[in-house]
């Protein structure tokens, strides 16, 4: 059987209807210190905004260290089930595991209260199951 049929994203790009999640692969890479830090309650004094390991274009706006920078626009946005896919850019060293620029994927889901007391629910039937 082709790798390309063993997995099941294949399998669900075939259904019909709409997808659970929304994908985003081309958002600008250009981002303000804002979405990059602030939206996701990184602190102003935090490791991660030193200037050294990050590719500021200004002191307001970067080149994205990661593609949660996304997530609180998006979500301002109406959405709450996506994806975030795209190049994110750190100042690293090149060495056999590191490289300025690579690729980074993440979901987001958010839930209502009922769907986590359900969760939470579940959560617990299994765990009873298989303790």
């Amino acid at each position: 059987m082709p790798i390309s049929q063993r997995y099941p994203v294949r399998d669900s790009s075939r259904k019909a209807g709409s997808p659970l999640f929304s994908l985003h692969d081309s958002l600008c890479p250009v981002v303000s210190t804002t979405q990059n830090f602030d939206s996701l309650l990184v602190s102003p004094g935090h490791v991660s905004r030193i200037r050294r390991d990050n590719y500021y274009l200004t002191a307001s706006s970067m080149l994205r260290s990661h593609t949660s920078a996304h997530q609180a626009e998006l979500i301002r946005l109406g959405l709450d089930a996506f994806l975030l896919a795209g190049d994110v850019y750190r100042r690293d060293a090149i060495d056999p595991t590191h490289y300025p620029v690579f690729h980074q994927m993440e979901g987001v889901r958010l839930f209502s209260k009922e769907e986590v007391g359900l969760l939470c629910g579940f959560h617990s039937a299994l765990s009873s199951i298989f303790s």
